[in-house]
């Protein structure tokens, strides 16, 4: 397990490589991915098998579970992030959910703050969960949770 100064190390590093490609806030990026997340159309497996691919559709990073837009929520991956955050009874929440349409509408009706952080949160796993994919490497929930608090 990583001490303390090397988690905020790497994220102070990570932040800084983000500040230079744009940032979060305002970022085209963040909102393409936020429309994509609310149509259930991410480029995860069950819509990639949907779409004519064969392929496993397990999770990449839990290994366990079909990986569709919700799954963003469930992998035993993030709860750590989740937690970290304090976030976990929301996450809980938005889980309870029969549609992405009925989740962004419990998303919606979140405190501002709380969205925010939502949003980051998920936006930040989005790209670790893709970072696993393609480089075999990834921060640590508690990293990725000290990103999303920075």
């Amino acid at each position: 397990m990583k001490s303390d100064y090397k988690v905020h190390r790497a994220v102070v590093q990570r932040a800084q490589q983000s500040s230079r490609s744009g940032g979060l806030e305002g970022s085209r990026k963040v909102k393409h991915f936020l429309w994509r997340m609310s149509h259930n159309t991410l480029a995860v497996h069950m819509v990639l098998q949907r779409r004519g691919m064969k392929l496993d559709t397990r999770c990449c990073m839990c290994g366990r579970y079909d990986e569709d837009g919700g799954h963003l929520l469930k992998c035993k991956e993030v709860r750590e992030v989740w937690r970290e955050l304090n976030l976990e009874d929301v996450r809980c929440e938005l889980m309870t959910t029969c549609s992405v349409v009925e989740m962004m509408e419990k998303f919606f009706k979140l405190e501002p703050n709380q969205q925010s952080t939502i949003v980051t949160l998920l936006w930040l796993w989005w790209k670790e969960r893709n970072r696993w994919r393609e480089e075999g490497r990834r921060g640590a929930g508690r990293e990725v949770a000290y990103m999303v608090a920075s």
